[in-house]
């Protein structure tokens, strides 16, 4: 891991424990907007300094593993042999997760959307392809666990795009009754 990211950490590290304390300071509770907003620190930094507490474990089971490995018996070698191999994947994917975890949060994430779906000049063609959206787009909603609420809708008529049919490149119209 580089310098500058093990600083980081440690600084982020040292904020939590700091927050902790604060957290459970008297003159904090009673200033309830201090104590919010060091609440929502408090837990964004928890995932992360847990992570890192967790890499840090690893890397002393390393240090351990290194010294069995470099020992002179062969049973304790080949032991400190097999920790190295079990631990060097594990390191390395928790070092990524921390570099994951320290990309900073967009302001944003946690804002809601509104999202008009209107079919264009187009004709009924137009109507078909903004549904077909719509429902894309609800699905992937879905998919990530995030809400929809619909608060208005225009249904259109009753023709939906069926798919090509043979080889023509023509677009077949089935009542949707029919599907």
């Amino acid at each position: 891991m580089k310098d500058s990211i093990r600083r980081k950490l440690e600084k982020l590290d040292e904020r939590f424990e700091e927050i902790s304390r604060l957290l459970s300071d008297a003159g904090v509770i009673a200033r309830q907007n201090q104590f919010r907003e060091l609440s929502m620190e408090y837990s964004r930094l928890g995932p992360l300094v847990e992570r890192y507490r967790r890499f840090i474990a690893l890397e002393e089971d390393l240090g351990v593993a290194n010294t069995l490995a470099s020992d002179k018996d062969a049973a304790t070698k080949n032991l400190g042999e097999e920790e190295l191999a079990d631990l060097a994947p594990r390191i390395l994917a928790e070092e990524l997760e921390l570099q994951r975890l320290l990309v900073p949060k967009d302001p944003q994430d946690d804002s809601n959307i509104f999202l008009e779906v209107r079919a264009g000049t187009g004709g009924d063609e137009a109507a078909l392809f903004a549904g077909d959206l719509f429902r894309m787009y609800t699905r992937y909603a879905e998919s990530k666990g995030w809400g929809v609420e619909v608060l208005s809708e225009s249904p259109g008529e009753t023709w939906r795009l069926q798919g090509n049919h043979q080889s023509r490149h023509r677009p077949w119209r089935v009542f949707a009754a029919q599907i």
